[in-house]
């Protein structure tokens, strides 16, 4: 029989298989890339983690000294009711967008045979 109709070697495509890596190419690059991700992750929460104590510590303390209205209200009223809340808002989602980031671009790195 010729070698063009020979029928497939399947214990050869099953050791084929066997000897790929199942989820990454590079097994020694997948430690760098969570190191990686984890010195963004920390980075990212100790900017935000800085935002959130100076909104909820700072501000407040030198809320007397703003001592014009804003709405019939003191501004310092609406800068601890409404200012606080919305900035913490903001800070969730600011982390949330660049994980999903941080995620794309370890993702698109990570090539799945």
């Amino acid at each position: 029989m010729p070698p063009s109709h020979l029928p497939p070697d399947r214990h050869r495509l099953n050791i084929e298989r066997a000897t790929r890596t199942s989820s990454v190419v590079d097994a020694k690059a997948a430690p760098l890339r969570s190191a990686r991700f984890w010195c963004i992750n920390g980075i990212v929460i100790a900017v935000l983690l800085s935002i959130w104590a100076v909104v909820s510590l700072l501000a407040p303390f030198f809320a007397r000294d703003v001592t014009f209205n804003f709405l019939g209200w003191p501004f310092s009223f609406w800068m601890t009711a409404y200012g606080a809340p919305l900035t913490f808002l903001v800070i969730v989602a600011v982390y949330a967008a660049v994980m999903n980031r941080v995620d794309a671009s370890d993702a698109a790195g990570d090539e799945r045979p």
